[in-house]
């Protein structure tokens, strides 16, 4: 059996080729652990053979470098989380039965992301240093100043108590995101205020993971 412990998801705009090579390409080489990646891409459809990003990952999944891709209609923004939640449903339920082991750990980031040497690897590191933290983000800006934000450091690794949760570039327990009921789609961009409080609730932590190893490249 295929041993798979980090389940990646990426959700995505509709053409937008530099930021998909740019972030596939840093993927792929600087993720340091096993991983499956699901790659949601939005195009349409009468243009789906003539979109130089649908082409090129298209390609990526010809050549191994995605593991499933699936091409949506362009929707509204928050349709992303309905692509994270289709994502964790999969690495849940359908992976697991085609020779390859049930992921462990569920990671969603956008497909503007640029991943770093070691991001992955390190992000673990951090999140064992301080074992209540349940959901791990990636923030390219430092926290801003506010006296409900303090930076933690153990060892070799830190983390911001930031108040507000990036439901576009975290990592949790595929379990955990299962049992908190996966993002409200229906809500929008409430459902990240939504997911806070579910956590809050069960007493879980959130925090940003320091260290600037998954930054934000805007690309329009």
């Amino acid at each position: 059996m295929i041993n798979s412990p980090y389940g990646i998801t990426i959700t995505g705009g509709k053409n937008r080729l530099k930021a998909n090579q740019l972030c596939l390409e840093s993927l792929v080489k600087h993720t340091d652990l096993p991983y499956r990646l699901i790659w949601h891409h939005t195009c349409e459809p009468e243009m789906a053979l003539r979109d130089e990003a649908t082409k090129y990952l298209i390609e990526a999944y010809q050549a191994v470098k995605i593991h499933h891709l699936f091409l949506h209609r362009p929707e509204d923004d928050w349709y992303v989380l309905f692509e994270a939640n289709i994502s964790a449903k999969i690495f849940l339920e359908v992976i697991p039965h085609r020779a390859v082991q049930r992921s462990e750990w569920f990671i969603h980031a956008t497909d503007d992301m640029e991943f770093q040497p070691n991001w992955l690897s390190h992000s673990m590191k951090t999140i064992e240093a301080f074992q209540d933290l349940k959901i791990g983000m990636w923030s390219p800006y430092r926290p801003p100043e506010h006296p409900m934000i303090e930076k933690l450091t153990r060892g070799d690794y830190s983390i911001w108590t930031y108040c507000s949760i990036a439901p576009r570039c975290m990592i949790m327990k595929l379990d955990l995101f299962r049992d908190l009921g996966f993002w409200e789609v229906q809500q929008g961009y409430m459902a990240d205020w939504l997911m806070i409080k579910t956590l809050e609730s069960h007493g879980y932590q959130h925090a940003v993971i320091d260290g600037y190893k998954v930054l934000h490249k805007d690309f329009g």
